[in-house]
């Protein structure tokens, strides 16, 4: 069947910030470049707006709706687009729910993360990782999880940003068949280039600051170390962190929340890139980091275990190397790291192009109905 008109469907739009948001920004704009009319029905924290530029509609849904009235706007709105469009989500997954099963649409779900266990985590409610977390939630989690899943069985087709993730999905009852694995992509126009000959610092994270993310570790290690550390992203844990930083008189700049144009420039002024998370689908800044030909270090989890193979184009923590003999491995006089470097940006160009993605994603769209 051929395409004719886009839509993506996504709980976050920037300037919101996270890999959805920069997902739906990025594959809609692709989309028009290609010769798609494209929609984006997100939420907004501000009033709602719809505005148009080009053949790209960005329509945004009021969060300060009460929520019943937000959910009516967005599933009308879906309703409506369902005329046209051929529809792709990877948020919204209730709201869409409801508007295919009273219109007949058919459409994809992309599945950033198991958004009921970060859920949970964000609340406090679990200290659990995601593996034993499954099958453990509380009664309100169990209702969000079943409508989570009734809304992935009724999508033609689940995308998975990861091998790990796709097992997990398989897990809650849906189809193996219905399940592919689309990693996330990079923008190689945008993240090219190499690492200065004296950087500003030694190591830079990049990440949403929540306990998963571990960047407490990497604080304090950088400190046992006199380094200095970069720390680009907000979160609930940033006041803790910084406190943190000044307790332990570590060499540490937190800049906040970057637009993603700002973030190469920083990354390419480090020496080092660290994501210390317990748990990544498919982690863009990791995959931005190696794009940009930077040394990366990450602990072995879910999603960077699929990236990187341990001492050709990164390094990988881990019961048998901590992080913080990792950083004693690559800041050692005697490293030489160039080759890492050059595996690094080879598996991106090879693998994570934004080209060779999209288009993956375009052609299970074209089936729909």
């Amino acid at each position: 069947m051929s395409l004719h008109k886009v839509c993506i469907a996504s709980g976050i739009f920037p300037p919101d910030k996270g890999g959805p948001a920069q997902f739906a920004s990025s594959f809609s704009q692709w989309c028009v470049d290609q010769g798609y009319p494209t929609t984006v029905i997100s939420l907004s924290d501000g009033p709602g707006t719809s505005n148009k530029v080009g053949d790209l509609q960005i329509q945004l849904i009021s969060r300060r709706k009460n929520l019943l009235a937000r959910y009516f706007a967005t599933i009308r709105a879906l309703m409506k687009i369902s005329n046209d469009h051929t529809i792709i989500i990877n948020g919204l997954f209730l709201e869409t729910l409801f508007a295919s099963l009273i219109k007949g649409f058919e459409y994809i779900a992309k599945v950033p993360g198991d958004i009921v266990w970060e859920r949970a985590r964000n609340q406090e409610k679990t200290l659990l990782d995601i593996d034993a977390y499954q099958g453990q939630e509380d009664f309100v989690k169990k209702i969000m999880r079943r409508l989570f899943t009734l809304s992935l069985k009724k999508a033609e087709r689940v995308l998975a940003p990861s091998d790990h993730m796709a097992s997990l999905i398989k897990s809650w009852g849906i189809s193996g068949e219905k399940i592919v694995v689309v990693r996330n992509s990079v923008d190689l126009s945008l993240f090219k280039g190499e690492s200065l000959l004296r950087p500003s610092y030694d190591l830079i994270t990049v990440c949403r600051l929540t306990p998963w993310k571990g960047v407490s570790e990497i604080i304090s290690e950088s400190a046992k170390r006199d380094m200095s550390l970069c720390v680009i992203g907000s979160g609930p844990e940033e006041f803790a962190l910084k406190k943190l930083a000044l307790d332990l008189e570590a060499k540490v700049i937190f800049l906040g929340e970057l637009d993603q144009k700002e973030i190469p420039a920083q990354i390419m002024k480090s020496r080092c890139f660290v994501l210390n998370s317990t748990y990544e689908g498919s982690p863009h800044a990791l995959l931005e980091a190696m794009a940009l030909g930077t040394l990366v270090i990450a602990r072995e989890s879910t999603g960077t275990s699929e990236v990187i193979v341990d001492g050709v184009n990164g390094l990988l923590c881990s019961q048998n190397r901590t992080l913080g003999e990792s950083l004693n491995l690559i800041f050692n006089a005697n490293f030489d790291g160039r080759r890492m470097k050059e595996k690094a940006s080879q598996t991106i160009a090879n693998q994570y192009s934004r080209e060779r993605v999209f288009s993956s994603i375009i052609d299970y769209l074209k089936v729909l109905k």
